[in-house]
């Protein structure tokens, strides 16, 4: 058997951080066995749902975060395997708002930074990230980006696909996001990157990592934000000349870097350089390079194209049963 640590920070697509508590219970299926210990990153997320399933989407494991937001979990997977990791809203979650204020649908404020916004505000959160049963990482971290590089590879990955495939599709889906967002992070894998709390962040800090700190803490700014700027991503890479597509994208993306300049500016986050409000406000007022975004689109289907051609040569499969 092999064991692999995980060590997982989840941060949500909207309002807070959470890390997760011990869970009891796990269904345990399959041949690989993983021990998957985390917490949320962007003000505690206590009593959250959390699923771990296979790549046909059945339950491996699932658990619950405690007061503390950490969790702990036990499950098993077949070798060059992928799972998901998906955290729900439950009736007593909680969670703390990351940016300098947080609204609801209606745009009515709902909580300043670092306040508690309760279940009943957090209808329709998500948060997902995507993983291999043969990464040699110590450390997950799930947040705003990481679902946002999810959502460009779910259910495109075959079965069998190897640690290798699944590391050059999500940094390519990386490479996607980013240009999505006008960033111009080149190389940075988000579903293998660490994110800072924002309060922890200071004049040291890697300012390539402060910069999305602050974009993921950003946008808990709307709660509902998340889902469609996912959506105007996957429509591009469809119909990358449809200008309805781009106009929608371009104002989910100014919208997304507005909250992070005034969440930057704010004075409510310590040592942030002048060199990453900068980089921000040109990423807000700056058109999206749809030229560039479309070849990063067609180099990511290649990616997945090559990684799934790959898995079938091989002929391994990661299905449970």
């Amino acid at each position: 058997m092999t064991y692999v640590k995980l060590s997982t920070y989840f941060s949500l697509a909207i309002v807070v951080v959470a890390q997760f508590g011990c869970y009891k219970e796990g269904l345990i299926r399959g041949s690989n066995e993983l021990l998957l210990n985390g917490s949320l990153l962007k003000g505690p997320l206590a009593n959250a749902s959390i699923t771990v399933s296979d790549i046909n989407h059945l339950t491996v494991w699932q658990g619950q975060s405690n007061e503390l937001a950490q969790f702990e979990s036990q499950f098993s997977v077949h070798e060059n395997s992928l799972f998901h990791i998906k955290i729900d809203v439950l009736d007593n979650t909680t969670m703390v708002c990351d940016a300098a204020e947080c609204f609801d649908r209606n745009g009515n404020l709902i909580a300043n930074y670092q306040e508690v916004v309760p279940a009943s505000e957090l209808t329709g959160l998500r948060l997902s990230h995507l993983s291999s049963s043969n990464t040699e990482r110590n450390s997950l971290q799930v947040n705003a980006l990481t679902t946002l590089v999810y959502d460009q590879l779910v259910n495109q990955l075959q079965d069998g696909v190897n640690q290798n495939g699944v590391d050059s599709a999500s940094l390519q889906a990386s490479r996607l996001v980013l240009t999505a967002l006008n960033l111009s992070e080149d190389d940075i894998n988000l579903l293998d990157s660490t994110l800072s709390q924002v309060e922890k962040v200071n004049e040291s800090s890697d300012q390539t990592m402060t910069t999305l700190s602050l974009v993921n803490a950003s946008i808990a700014e709307n709660i509902t934000l998340l889902t469609p700027l996912s959506s105007a991503i996957s429509q591009f890479v469809s119909e990358p000349d449809n200008h309805q597509v781009q106009d929608t994208l371009s104002d989910l993306k100014t919208s997304v870097m507005a909250s992070a300049v005034k969440l930057a500016q704010s004075g409510l986050v310590k040592g942030v350089p002048a060199t990453v409000e900068e980089s921000l406000f040109e990423a807000q007022i700056n058109a999206i390079d749809f030229e560039s975004l479309q070849k990063q689109s067609t180099e990511l289907q290649m990616q997945i194209q090559a990684a799934n051609a790959a898995a079938s040569l091989t002929g391994a499969t990661g299905a449970n049963g």
